[in-house]
């Protein structure tokens, strides 16, 4: 929130307070009349904010308790008074002790400022599978996040359709929620010039199952300002909203099946849509993306995904011998295990707090078994699986402090915070990246050694297909 948005709540707060302990007390309406130009200026400067309707509700309250001012109120009138402004002054706080209005990104720690683009792609060679036209064809939204040394453009919003939500909910989201999202700082500039110091590797960015592509703004910016081009992309349909090439707003259809011995193979079927959608992003590319051609590397591509996102980018490297190398941050595989003759990086969650089970740990044993190539695999202990997402900073602390002592483990347990892990994150994939597709020596070992609380190394382990060359 901004400042004029805390001086508001604060001074209603407060002003309530000052009104159930004092009913009948003097300068009622002298301090109503701040309010209310509080409440001008905040509509002024922030707009308007779902989140406040409790406090302006809890305002008009206060003005109704003052009217018709006696020193003799019977007693019964000055406690409900008391009871009912408790009421809403517990409602006014509830929002703000759930979710922040406004979420606030860490600022990147690199030395490039970062411009932006959006890129809404129809696949006319197929079919939309998730609905019912048989008219539709596939959609792949990616946004390119790029070095830049321009800082004067118009800020890139953080969400596809803020500005056409409805009322209702949207995955795990609903308008309540995101009513202020158009105002969080992406640290990035809308269509700004790329940098031309220097052909940039390529990093293509798939979001977990469910979730999207700003739920990464973190860390994608992290890496970008460390000198990368990273392209998110958004599967539609399964995202939660979703701007199409035709301006529709798409939004997830859930049509997983509940039972859990069906659930495998269609998560493998997503898998392999997913996988494709990242194919056709990489052609994209080639050919041409306006004033970024000729910037990009394309002898250095690697695929990035985390949670489900990890498992498309390894589905997609061992279809498409154009990517140099994956990452796969806490994500499984479904159906057929790839094999893998590019560098690969298994980078996870804490397995006490997320609670990987066996069939995770298996597959991702099998995959570091089918992969001829150097592969790392480390373990960051503390962290828990939503850790790598923005997801954190959009809940309170009360909220994260409840949930985490109800439901422990997997999405809200461990100790580690979203910024340090964004950091930590970046640091790790820009080592790989340079040893790797630069050729310099032994940086993912030192990176990792820079902190005591990450276990895991280059693996060795049995191969089950032949070493073949890159």
């Amino acid at each position: 929130m901004t400042l004029i948005d805390w001086i508001l709540l604060l001074t209603v707060l407060a002003v309530t307070g000052y009104k159930i302990v004092l009913p009948t007390g003097k300068w009622q309406w002298h301090l109503l009349g701040i309010v209310c130009v509080l409440i001008a200026t905040q509509l002024l400067i922030s707009g308007f904010l779902w989140p406040f309707v409790p406090t302006y509700f809890l305002v008009a309250l206060l003005a109704l308790s003052s009217l018709k001012l006696s020193a003799k109120l019977p007693t019964w009138r000055i406690w409900l008074t008391r009871i009912v402004l408790l009421f809403a002054f517990l409602l006014a706080i509830a929002p703000f002790a759930i979710l922040v209005p406004v979420p606030v990104l860490p600022t990147p720690s690199g030395p490039f400022s970062i411009g932006t683009k959006i890129y809404r792609w129809v696949d006319t060679l197929r079919n939309e599978e998730a609905t019912d036209n048989i008219t539709d064809k596939r959609n792949v939204i990616a946004q390119a996040w790029y070095p830049t040394e321009l800082s004067d453009k118009q800020r890139s919003v953080y969400m596809d359709g803020l500005s056409n939500l409805p009322f209702k909910k949207i995955g795990l989201e609903t308008e309540y929620v995101m009513g202020g999202y158009d105002r969080i700082n992406t640290h990035a500039m809308l269509n700004a010039q790329i940098s031309n110091k220097k052909l940039w590797p390529v990093v293509i960015f798939s979001p977990g199952f469910g979730a999207s592509r700003s739920w990464y703004t973190g860390l994608v910016t992290e890496l970008v300002s460390r000198g990368y081009v990273v392209i998110t992309l958004d599967h539609p349909y399964e995202s939660p909203i979703t701007e199409l090439a035709n301006g529709t707003i798409a939004r997830r259809i859930d049509t997983s099946p509940r039972d859990t011995n069906a659930r495998e193979p269609w998560m493998a079927t997503q898998l392999g849509i997913r996988a494709t959608d990242f194919q056709f992003a990489i052609d994209r590319i080639i050919e041409g993306l306006d004033d970024l051609k000729g910037h990009l590397d394309f002898s250095r591509i690697v695929a990035v995904g985390h949670s489900f996102g990890g498992a498309t980018a390894v589905a997609a490297t061992g279809r498409d011998p154009r990517i140099g190398a994956v990452v796969n941050i806490d994500g499984t595989l479904y159906g057929e295990v790839p094999e893998l003759h590019r560098p690969f990086l298994l980078l996870q969650s804490d397995y006490a707090v997320t609670g990987h089970g066996d069939a995770f740990k298996a597959r991702n044993q099998q995959l570091l078994e089918h992969t001829t190539a150097p592969a790392w695999r480390y373990e960051i202990l503390g962290a828990n699986h939503l850790v790598f997402m923005d997801v954190l900073y959009f809940l309170s602390a009360p909220v994260k402090w409840v949930l985490k002592k109800k439901y422990g483990g997997n999405l809200f347990g461990g100790e580690r915070k979203p910024k340090e892990i964004q950091y930590m994150s970046s640091d790790i994939l820009d080592a790989f990246i340079r040893e790797t597709l630069y050729g310099e020596k032994d940086l993912v070992k030192r990176s990792v050694a820079k902190y005591s609380d990450i276990k895991g190394g280059l693996q060795v382990v049995p191969k089950t297909v032949s070493p073949q060359t890159k």
